[in-house]
């Protein structure tokens, strides 16, 4: 039986019938019917032929009607996203603000607080619109909302809308049933806005994610994130493939893994991907080859033992641009 519709900005609903919800994804021409239990609600906000806002810009203004309600459908050990802003009046500033989450009960039954985790949205740069590979003129950037960061943000200005990513982790162990609780954002003073979760929970049992058949194959940027550190720390530089660099790759690499990732990106020729390799070649005085795989190693296993894989994509043969296509090698005495 399929799983319950998700309503998202990649999904609009087109019709909808006591017993089936008839969806379209907007980036690509398939119409997909999903057979729904009768008793379904679509989340708060969701109607016939529109789809969820989802605000990703700086200083965006708010539209539409306001809503302090979160209704859901989940299956059991399933998990639920949902975008929280939040406005402050023209002119006022809020500081000192703190987020309280209740457990969601459910007569006896209950899903803790812990399981719904609250992350900050943080501006990144990125094109006006989508560009494909390739080299393309210079041209001036957008800020978009698209990273997802730990650190609580505590101060609320009129100029930019806080922006919150809500992901509710629902339990294998729930017995089924509507589960409510709140979540009060505060400024500890006399603002308070308070929100209402509801999430009906069906008998169904969502896999643990390591049984999933779903293929899952995201490339990695091992060499971004290092340079992205290195430069934020002048000085303290950490060296490519390193075990503090292997490190730093290790909370979003499990979080990858925690999506469904089956595939580990090796990077095995210089420029492969525009990265560096992770395997030395050395070409020895008698013209014959030394191949040093001790990086290649290091970090197929660190990933492997972060539950990823278990297919390896080595790049490449071939590496891109073609007239990059060399081989880099140290010459031994």
């Amino acid at each position: 039986m399929p799983g319950p519709v998700r309503v998202s900005k990649l999904l609009e609903t087109l019709g909808i019938n006591p017993e089936t919800v008839l969806v379209i994804r907007n980036d690509a021409d398939r119409d997909i019917t999903y057979t729904l239990p009768a008793e379904l609600e679509l989340p708060q906000g969701v109607s016939v032929g529109r789809s969820v806002t989802l605000y990703t810009e700086p200083g965006e203004a708010f539209s539409g009607a306001p809503s302090t309600r979160w209704d859901d459908v989940a299956w059991r050990g399933d998990r639920l996203h949902r975008q929280l802003v939040l406005w402050s009046a023209q002119g006022t500033t809020l500081d000192g603000l703190k987020l309280e989450v209740s457990d969601l009960v459910s007569g006896a039954a209950g899903i803790p607080a812990s399981a719904l985790r609250v992350r900050y949205e943080r501006y990144v740069k990125g094109d006006p619109e989508p560009l494909g590979c390739g080299t393309h003129p210079a041209q001036a950037f957008v800020e978009v909302a698209d990273a997802l960061s730990s650190k609580p943000v505590t101060m609320l200005t009129s100029d930019d809308p806080l922006k919150l990513w809500l992901t509710l982790d629902v339990p294998e162990s729930t017995s089924p049933g509507v589960y409510s609780g709140t979540l009060r954002a505060s400024d500890g003073a006399a603002h308070t806005a308070t929100f209402t979760l509801r999430i009906r929970v069906l008998e169904l049992v969502l896999p643990p994610v390591d049984a999933w058949s779903f293929h899952l194959d995201l490339w990695q940027y091992p060499s971004r994130i290092l340079s992205r550190y290195n430069d934020a720390h002048p000085g303290g530089e950490l060296a490519l493939w390193s075990p503090g660099h292997l490190a730093l790759l290790e909370p979003a690499y499990r979080l990858l893994a925690d999506t469904g990732q089956k595939a580990i990106t090796a990077h095995i020729k210089e420029n492969a991907l525009g990265g560096p390799s992770m395997i030395r070649r050395t070409r020895k005085a008698d013209g014959s080859w030394e191949y040093d795989f001790a990086a290649f190693d290091a970090y197929v296993e660190a990933l492997d033992s972060w539950g990823l894989g278990p297919q390896i994509d080595c790049f490449s043969v071939v590496a891109a641009p073609l007239k990059n296509n060399r081989i880099k090698s140290d010459l031994l005495p």
